[in-house]
């Protein structure tokens, strides 16, 4: 990768809000836009509302399993329904995912205050 496009990457990341590995895996799939990465572009592609299928995609994970997360309040709620299809603005999807504990971490242990 060239300077020039990784610097280009890197601030279409920054634009999005998200790591660039982040966003070089999403220009993998074909679900980040590839070039033209100004300001506009990147804000109407976070604003778009996306299906199951690409939430999940872009979370790296199958669509089950994001329908799963999405009942058990562990992934956001959608933005709106058409008919009786969820859909979710990429800007959310994209937040969830770089707010997202990791792989194995349990939300049920809390570490135990200094001092007891």
């Amino acid at each position: 990768m060239s300077d020039t496009v990784g610097r280009g990457m890197a601030e279409a990341a920054r634009t999005a809000g998200c790591s660039v590995q982040l966003w070089t895996r999403l220009v993998q799939l074909d679900l980040a836009p590839a070039r033209e990465w100004n300001a506009a572009t990147i804000e109407q592609w976070l604003s778009e509302e996306i299906p199951v299928a690409e939430a999940a995609a872009i979370g790296g994970i199958k669509p089950s399993t994001f329908r799963s997360y999405v009942r058990r309040g562990q992934a956001p709620a959608p933005h709106r329904h058409y008919g009786r299809t969820p859909v979710w603005t990429r800007a959310v999807i994209i937040d969830w995912m770089n707010n997202r504990p990791g792989i194995g971490a349990r939300s049920d242990l809390h570490k135990p205050s200094a001092g007891l």
